[in-house]
């Protein structure tokens, strides 16, 4: 399963990929919304882990775009912003929302109830 980290905070982000490649999930990381998609209109993924507060272009936008292009992409959103971002990112098509900081094994539970079993 190919999994696409859309974080800023780098110190986060290697946390994040090294948790996913652990158990054994193929990880790449942009650091932005504009790298973010580009990345998803060029290659395939399975999950998208996506941060709201990203520069230029944010976390939102890109969850827009990738549903205006009738991708069905699960998208977990993991943001520090709670309430009304909650509200937004499910709305605009976000699977799940999970407020940051996370322990590292509510995340790799929420990623395996997202995608499908491998076998």
């Amino acid at each position: 399963m190919r999994i696409l980290v859309v974080e800023d905070d780098l110190v986060l982000a290697a946390a994040l990929t090294r948790a996913l490649t652990q158990s054994a999930y193929a990880v790449d990381h942009v650091a932005n919304g504009e790298d973010a998609n580009s990345a998803l209109a060029s290659d395939s993924y399975d999950l998208v882990v996506l941060d709201l507060a990203l520069p230029g272009v944010d976390g939102l936008r890109v969850l827009r775009r990738l549903r205006d292009r009738r991708s069905r992409i699960p998208v977990l959103v993991l943001s520090a912003q709670t309430g009304i971002a909650r509200e937004r990112a499910l709305a605009g098509g976000a699977v799940s929302f999970l407020a940051k900081p996370v322990p590292a094994a509510s995340l790799l539970a929420a990623v395996a109830g997202l995608l499908p079993a491998a076998g």
